[in-house]
């Protein structure tokens, strides 16, 4: 599971450096730093592909089942590069298109390794919610403030996390407003985000008592299935055990 959730978390900081470069204008030593991060990751992602693939027994059945981790490890940044680096401009529609689907590639695999986190306390609602309140609150703030939408998604999203850098300021009342909405939905997604932590990793930690639980009592059975050749200290032992089990419960 832990796992899952680091290969979840890779795949969502790509996301969230292609929407940044797509959407504001970052300095040239910002962006090589994200693509520093990007093809440190994008390896990790390929390392691991790899490895799971030599190891499974069935290979065709493992690309079958893995195909999004198989698309998040096409090396479309090179592609970006050579293009940029020839200054294509005509092919700039092209490869914003690549990125976006880079973006749902990603996304999906962000879903799927966190599918388990994502049911607890029904959070996935939860984030599809403020992700729609956020996109709102950007096309109100673009149109109230005369803004363009980049720099008011920008601000919607540090609004609702509560940083608030102050670099636009709601000069309208309508504006006052939606900034006010955002603020009460973040804290409230904060707090919803701190409760599915918690109750994810009790959840997880009670499974991997009773997973242990359960197997202690599966061996005791298949012993007592040759009963006849269990000797009474054995017999006593599997009582100590089962004793314990049973305490630990109380």
């Amino acid at each position: 599971m832990k796992y899952d959730m680091f290969m979840g978390t890779l795949a969502i900081i790509v996301v969230v450096l292609i929407i940044s470069g797509m959407l504001i204008s970052i300095p040239d030593k910002i962006l090589r730093i994200f693509e520093i991060i990007d093809t440190v990751i994008w390896i990790i992602f390929c390392i691991d592909y790899f490895i799971r693939l030599l190891i499974s027994k069935d290979k065709i059945k493992f690309m079958k089942n893995n195909i999004i981790d198989l698309l998040s490890i096409i090396p479309l940044n090179s592609l970006f590069k050579t293009l940029r680096i020839a200054r294509l401009v005509k092919f700039t529609r092209i490869i914003n298109i690549f990125k976006g689907t880079r973006m749902l590639v990603l996304i999906s695999k962000f879903q799927y390794r966190t599918r388990e986190f994502l049911r607890t306390n029904n959070f996935a609602y939860g984030v599809y919610f403020v992700a729609i309140i956020i996109i709102l609150g950007s096309i109100g703030i673009s149109l109230m403030e005369d803004i363009s939408f980049s720099n008011a998604l920008w601000w919607s999203f540090v609004t609702a996390t509560t940083v608030g850098y102050g670099d636009v300021i709601p000069k309208t009342l309508g504006g006052r407003i939606i900034a006010v909405f955002l603020m009460i939905v973040g804290i409230g997604f904060v707090g919803l985000l701190t409760a599915t932590i918690a109750t994810f990793f009790l959840t997880n930690s009670k499974k991997q008592k009773n997973t242990y639980k359960n197997d202690i009592i599966d061996n005791i059975k298949i012993r007592l299935d040759d009963f006849d050749s269990i000797t009474k200290e054995e017999l006593k032992d599997m009582f100590n055990v089962l004793k314990v089990l049973k305490d630990n419960e109380e």
